[in-house]
């Protein structure tokens, strides 16, 4: 099964690795750090809108927090005004920013689109909830990659930090999972796709291997989540709260994604559940 998973993956990733304008990287580059000039003017760009948005954002907040959900982050990306976010827009897509991620992991890029994520204490929502259990991306099929880039200062005290564990780990052809006992009270998707913490600290002895990413917003973070297991979000306290740049990358050719154009297409959408449908059979369940 692990060949024929190389195998599949390198058909999709090698067209993109062709076009790749300098240094083709053939081996496993599991995730990249990047802290340079673009970083911190993207930084300042977001930090000095919030400052005008802020007030909307916290009606926004203490709205959803009414509901009684178990809601814990929506996007303020509409708050801000069309110039900023074409600024932000003109960076991530600079080819020299796009050459500098391609050139790491080894295949051509192009920038999908981006969104401001504002994360918030709920005292109703569990610690292990949707993305704040560990998981991997079902979004495309290869060669997805996500930048994450945290505003503000972030604390053990206030969490919110994003964790994950590199493939040297648990490479992309292998899965884990949890077992979910009646009386849990998980949904259908928490028990279908994700893992409990206490699985990935009892059951695979992974939690000296877990890298913690938020601390520094100097740093932005960047990793494929659909071959990466990942988890974060998850705020400590009621003082607290996480501003959030996320933003997808997809192989410049032979992309498929939910975050494509032509996804609206009912053949695409039926060959991307296809193709992923496989993949996710060729993995090795550990």
């Amino acid at each position: 099964m692990k060949f024929f998973f190389i195998l599949f993956k390198f058909l999709f990733t090698f067209p993109n690795k062709i076009y790749l304008t300098k240094n083709i990287n053939y081996g496993n580059k599991e995730f990249l750090i990047i802290k340079n000039d673009a970083i911190n003017l993207i930084s300042k760009l977001i930090s000095d809108e919030v400052e005008n948005v802020l007030k909307e954002v916290k009606i926004n907040k203490l709205e959803k927090i009414s509901l009684k959900t178990k809601e814990y982050h929506f996007m303020i990306t509409r708050y801000f005004s069309s110039k900023v976010l074409n600024e932000i827009e003109k960076i991530l897509k600079d080819k020299k920013f796009l050459n500098n991620i391609s050139e790491h992991f080894g295949y051509k890029i192009k920038l999908s689109q981006f969104a401001i994520r504002y994360n918030f204490f709920n005292a109703d929502s569990p610690v292990e909830y949707g993305p704040k259990m560990w998981h991997r991306d079902n979004d495309s099929l290869f060669n997805q990659l996500k930048m994450f880039l945290v505003l503000n200062d972030l604390t053990d005290e206030s969490g919110g930090h994003f964790y994950f564990i590199p493939q040297r780990i648990i490479p992309s052809y292998k899965k884990i999972y949890s077992y979910y006992k009646d009386n849990e009270n998980f949904n259908k998707n928490d028990k279908n796709s994700r893992v409990k913490n206490i699985d990935i600290e009892k059951k695979y002895n992974l939690k000296d291997n877990i890298i913690k990413y938020g601390s520094d917003k100097s740093e932005a973070l960047i990793l494929d989540t659909n071959e990466t297991y990942h988890k974060g979000g998850y705020i400590k306290n009621k003082g607290s709260y996480r501003i959030l740049l996320q933003v997808i990358y997809e192989p410049a050719y032979l992309s498929i994604s939910n975050y494509s154009k032509l996804y609206n297409n009912f053949i695409y959408r039926f060959l991307k559940i296809f193709l992923l449908g496989l993949k996710n059979r060729l993995r090795k369940t550990i």
